[in-house]
Parts: structure tokens; sequence; C-alpha cells
């Protein structure tokens, strides 16, 4: 992961307007801490409260919520992580997808995070949410830069059990290509996570493949069993080994070393289980 002040190539001409999008953090000026912005999008479409599929009766958006509400944890008790590591929380799902309600948690530190405790409902709709959340990654970064603070590669990580409807295609792949061109110049990491496997193969199949293309180097994750265990594994290492020579705020005001090196925690560690 490197720090990135390259013109950005993000297009956020389908983003909504946000009217906070000239307001510059105050924190962001009282500190000296490397940031690393990541972002966590939530299918809450009905399907995801259905625990009857799976074997321990337990619904995969309960289990998202506890692996999120987990990753909070290990951020919180990591002296790096939780000065460095700035998460939100996007939902999507119903076709009315809106900021005020689907963004729960906008970017902060994780000493400033509530646990979350998401209800899934409707169908599935992503288009919206994640044209938005470029558009929220973007105007991040704008604030990083008046800001004058250093920041790592951000990191998006979209969790689903199935692919977006059919009314939702085409402006669905529009955002895909968004993000991969993104990708492909060094301005986002974007890892889709397919959680469960559907009853008809044809679908599940189908949905997974919708998932290819939103990054140029990694493939999507596939989690039938919806154990979240390998995915929280690799992506605190992945975030431990990123942030290791990050510039951090000290007790005593005083900082480390300039970050260092490439996206390696993400780049070069072995994917294999987020291959076919």
């Amino acid at each position: 992961m490197v720090y990135e002040d390259s013109p950005d190539l993000l297009d956020d001409s389908h983003s909504q307007a946000d009217p906070n999008r000239n307001n510059l953090d105050s924190k962001l000026l009282t500190c000296t801490s490397t940031r690393m912005p990541f972002v966590i999008m939530v299918d809450i479409s009905t399907s995801m409260s259905e625990g009857e599929n799976y074997k321990d009766g337990i619904a995969p958006i309960m289990k998202v919520c506890n692996f999120i509400n987990h990753l909070y944890e290990y951020l919180r008790n990591d002296e790096k992580a939780r000065r460095c590591v700035e998460i939100a929380v996007v939902t999507f799902g119903p076709e009315d997808f809106s900021p005020e309600k689907d963004v729960i948690s906008p970017f902060s530190l994780v000493k400033d995070k509530q646990d979350v405790d998401i209800t899934a409902r409707g169908p599935t709709f992503m288009s919206k949410a994640i044209n938005y959340v470029i558009q929220m990654i973007n105007e991040r970064k704008s604030q990083y830069k008046t800001a004058k603070r250093k920041y790592f590669r951000p990191l998006v990580l979209l969790i689903t059990d199935g692919g977006t409807n059919t009314p939702d295609i085409d402006e669905f792949n529009k955002a895909k290509l968004n993000c991969l061109s993104a990708s492909k110049g060094k301005h986002l990491v974007f890892l889709a996570v397919k959680v469960g496997r559907e009853k008809s193969s044809l679908n599940d199949s189908m949905h997974f493949d919708m998932l290819k293309g939103f990054d140029a180097l990694h493939e999507p994750i596939r989690l039938e069993d919806v154990d979240f265990s390998q995915l929280f594994s690799y992506l605190s290492n992945s975030i431990e080994a990123t942030i290791s020579n990050a510039q951090v705020d000290q007790d005593n005001g005083t900082a480390n070393a300039e970050p260092k090196g490439d996206f390696s925690a993400l780049d070069d560690q072995d994917f294999s289980y987020g291959k076919k």
C-alpha cells in the first residue's frame, strides 16, 4: 500500500451530492498520523437474514456484524492501527439507497466506533452504493490533501450473498468498470466477497461471476460456510503489514519515520482461497 498523491481517476459523475463535502474534519488538522481509508460495504437484502440455509442456523448478516465488531476490537488493541485506520460502513440492498440511512458509520478512527447491528431487508441493488463509496473515497482523499495528511491506498471490502438485481445490471457494470479503472491506476483496492452458496447452482455461479472485474489483481473471494475467520486473519495481517512503517501520532506528540513500500500485504501475499 502506498501514499497516493497522483490525480484521481475515479469517475463520480453518477454520485450523489453530499452536503458535508466541503467540511474539513478538524481532527485531520491536529494529527500527524498517516491514514488508511477502509470502506466495508454490506449487503442487507432479505436473503442475508435467512439462517435456515446454513448448518449452524445463523443468518449471514449476524456473522457479518460479528466480523465487523471483531475487526473493530482488533484495531482498538493495535497501537498503530487505532491511530491510522479510518473505517466507514455502508449498506446496500433496497433500491432507495441514500447516504442518510445507508452510511451507517462514516469515516472515523475505530476509537469513535460503536458496534454495528444491521438488519437485512429487501432486494439487492448495488450500483448506487458503489458509486457513492467512490465519491466518499474521493472526498476523504481531498480532505487528507487539504490537511496535508499522508495516506495509504484506499481499501473497499464488499460483502454479499448474491448479485445485483436484473434492473440494476447496466449501472452495476458501469460502476464496476469505474472501480477497475481506479484499481489499474493504483488508486483503490477492491475486494469482493460472496458468502454462502445459493440453492440454484446456475444462479450461484452467475452471481459469483458478477463479482469479478472490480480489481485488476484480486479475484472475488467465496466463503461458502460464511466463516469469516480466514478473511479476518488475512485482513488483520494485511493491515499490520501495511502500516508497519506508518507515521503515527505518539503520546508525546512526536512521529515515526515516513511510510515505505508498496501494498505488499495485498499484492504479494498468497490469495489462493480467493480463487475458484
